[in-house]
Formats: C-alpha cells, structure tokens, sequence
C-alpha cells in the first residue's frame, strides 16, 4: 500500500510536469496589417469686437477687447495680435482723419489666452493697442474708431 501511495505521488508529480508543459507549449502567433487615421483640420476663429473699458483722448493709450471662439476640435494658445488700418466714424458735423489714432505694431500678448476646443466668445484684452496722437483735432471728440484684429497662435 505503501508503494501505491508514493506511485500516486509520483505520477501526479509527471501529470503536473508534463500538464506545465503543455501550457508552455502554446503556439504564439500574431498578425500585420495597415490602420489609417486622418489629421483634422483647423478652422479660423471667430473675432467679434468686445466692449473696451476705457475712452481715448489726446496723448492716451486704450486697450481693445476682442471676443473669440475656437471652433476647433482641439484647444488654441493665443500668442499675439495684429492689426489694420483705423476708421473713424465722427459725430455728425464733425470731422476727424483716421491719422489721429495709431495701432500698436505686432503684439505678443503678456499672458498668452488658452481657448479650450469648441469653446465661445472668450474675451481677450490687448492693452495699449490704440493711441490717440496728442495733436488729435477737436473733431475726434466722440468719434468712434475702429480697426481690424488678426489673433495668431497654435494649437495647444
């Protein structure tokens, strides 16, 4: 009985080894094949004018406050800003040449704006960007300017 006991041991011992070994005899295998993906493409922002805080005035600087959106699938740093040409609308009878405001060159923005994707008009300031000459004609007095803003940066 003895030996029939150890017999057990054993061939459970083998059935154990040789089982192990089967599992580890499992074939591997793998395959290859082509995945494509497609970049998305940008789409311009939205600039829309925003309500500056302050008035200019012979010899003074005013920011100009934009609202953007990012139509975008994917979030917008802004880094900087340009602009063109300033016209003016006078009160009426009055007369005031656009020459009476200048526009700051390129601007680097001091804090870059983050534009989250798809998000809506975020306001965006740009301090000192116009300035009234210190020789402006008292017919600039309530006139209105107003000049283009081009918003560059990247994706973030």
């Amino acid at each position: 009985m003895k030996l029939g006991k150890r017999t057990s041991v054993i061939a459970l011992f083998l059935a154990v080894l040789v089982g192990g070994g089967v599992a580890a005899a499992a074939w591997l295998v793998s395959g290859t094949g082509t995945v494509t993906t497609q970049a998305a493409t940008s789409t311009s922002l939205t600039v829309t004018g925003g309500t500056s805080s302050a008035s200019l005035y012979p010899g003074a600087s005013t920011a100009v406050v934009a609202n953007v959106t990012n139509p975008n699938p994917f979030p917008v740093r802004l880094t900087g800003a340009t602009f063109g040409a300033v016209t003016v609308t006078p009160l009426a009878g009055k007369t005031c040449a656009a020459g009476n405001v200048t526009v700051s060159g390129p601007v680097t923005l001091a804090s870059p704006v983050n534009l989250a994707a798809g998000s809506s008009a975020t306001p965006v300031t740009i301090a000192n960007a116009l300035t009234m000459v210190s020789t402006a004609a008292d017919g600039c007095q309530g006139a209105t300017f107003t000049v283009q803003v081009t918003l560059n940066g990247e994706s973030a």
